[in-house]
């Protein structure tokens, strides 16, 4: 975002611990490397893709497992190597689309990991490299102008928006959305209403306030 603001694309790849499964594998040992793209646009809010090569994020089966819920078994292995609905065994995750996620997972650490660091992610091993320690980053900013009239480039990444967002829509969906834009409409509307939080976390809040015996209380609205 920080390239968007001065009118360039962004891209940011960041290193991961082992935590996904090569297409295939039955082991821990590709990272699920987060990857986010940023193009400025004119009138229109910037595009953003903020991904990782996983099926999810850890924090969303995480999340799963909070409220009791059942995931389906492509997301997940259990520390054997099987799959699992259960995000309690969760022990393994696998990527997305299959042998692109993996390959795509791949190529992000070679970027992020193998270029800054000298070491893949199947490598970062031991005391060294717990809790994301040496951890690592790909960072570019392309200058549009350097390539095409600014004015220009951005005129047609907002008729992008227009085409894209005015296409037929399928049976079973409501809209379609462009990257980012469920983000940018939900940070409007909760920064009038303020940011929703999982009923553990406000738990969780409240305890630590009782403890420093503070009036710091958050009230839990279902």
């Amino acid at each position: 975002m920080m390239a968007a603001k001065e009118d360039m694309i962004g891209i940011a790849i960041s290193s991961s611990s082992p935590g996904l499964a090569p297409w295939g594998g039955a082991e821990r040992m590709l990272g699920n490397n987060p990857v986010a793209y940023a193009v400025p646009g004119g009138k229109e809010w910037p595009l953003v893709l903020d991904m990782a090569s996983g099926v999810s994020a850890w924090g969303r089966i995480g999340t799963m497992r909070m409220y009791g819920k059942k995931l389906t078994k492509d997301w997940v292995l259990d520390k054997d190597g099987r799959p699992t609905e259960d995000p309690h065994e969760a022990g393994i995750l696998l990527p997305f689309g299959a042998v692109k996620g993996s390959g795509l997972a791949i190529m992000n650490d070679i970027l992020a990991s193998v270029l800054p660091c000298g070491i893949a992610t199947p490598h970062r091993k031991g005391d060294e490299f717990n809790g994301q320690r040496r951890g690592s980053h790909f960072i570019q900013a392309i200058d549009i102008k350097q390539f095409v009239d600014l004015d220009v480039f951005k005129a047609e990444i907002d008729h992008l928006w227009s085409t894209v967002r005015n296409a037929r829509v399928r049976e079973g969906f409501e809209k379609v959305y462009l990257p980012g834009e469920i983000e940018w409409l939900k940070k409007e509307a909760w920064s009038e209403r303020g940011i929703p939080m999982h009923e553990q976390h406000v738990g969780s809040l409240n305890q630590v306030a009782e403890e420093l015996n503070t009036d710091s209380r958050l009230e839990y609205n279902r």
